[in-house]
């Protein structure tokens, strides 16, 4: 099972990447991280964008387990690696994060990455809502 599903990532990532490749602008992340029952830690990269016909989309780029120590310059180290996997670094306008101070700081560390001046990094208006 661990086989198939690990396969079908790597397909999907291939078509995935050949598709951003196409955007005519720019991408927006959201980041999170979560806790499975096990205790294992993962980190969720989702890219935000709108396609040449106006169209919004949002693909999951990653899922990965999430690096120890769980500092913002590992996570946002772990981000970076996947957006030059992919080849969507110079594409990145924004990421947005929920309200920790860590969280924010992946933004931060990724503004610094990125062109600055282009780069927004925010934080999640629900997630504060629902604090």
């Amino acid at each position: 099972m661990t086989r198939s599903i690990l396969t079908d990532f790597s397909s999907s990532k291939v078509a995935i990447k050949t598709y951003l490749a196409t955007l005519p602008g720019r991408i927006a992340l959201t980041t999170d991280g979560w806790t499975a029952g096990n205790g294992d830690q993962f980190q969720s990269l989702t890219g935000h964008f709108i396609d040449s016909n106006w169209t919004l989309h949002a693909i999951l780029l990653d899922f990965a387990p999430f690096p120890v120590p769980h500092t913002a310059a590992n996570a946002a180290a772990l981000i970076w690696r996947t957006l030059q996997e992919l080849d969507i670094d110079e594409k990145v306008v924004a990421c947005v994060t929920d309200n920790t101070a860590s969280a924010y700081n992946i933004s931060v560390d990724l503004r610094n990455r990125v062109a600055p001046e282009h780069f927004f990094g925010g934080r999640c208006a629900a997630h504060l809502v629902n604090l």
